[in-house]
């Protein structure tokens, strides 16, 4: 998965406009990605890699960057 693609699968997650993220775009950046967009973010990101990933390693994610590093590892 690519960081276009996660930026699209995020955007869909938390219901905003792909446009308006970028790598850096993260909790704090996006009032959207609050802990319970982070949640929907996590549960969509399993869904579509049909992979578990871990939940302490996902509660440390702090931006889009971040969750395509932690995907890459998978």
């Amino acid at each position: 998965m690519n960081k276009k693609e996660i930026i699209k699968l995020i955007s869909k997650a938390i219901n905003i406009k792909d446009n308006k993220l970028n790598n850096k775009s993260g909790i704090g950046s996006v009032p959207e990605w609050d802990s319970l967009g982070h949640l929907n973010i996590f549960f969509a990101l399993q869904k579509k890699l049909k992979k578990k990933i871990d939940l302490n390693k996902a509660s440390k994610i702090r931006n889009i960057n971040d969750w395509y590093k932690l995907i890459s590892k998978l």
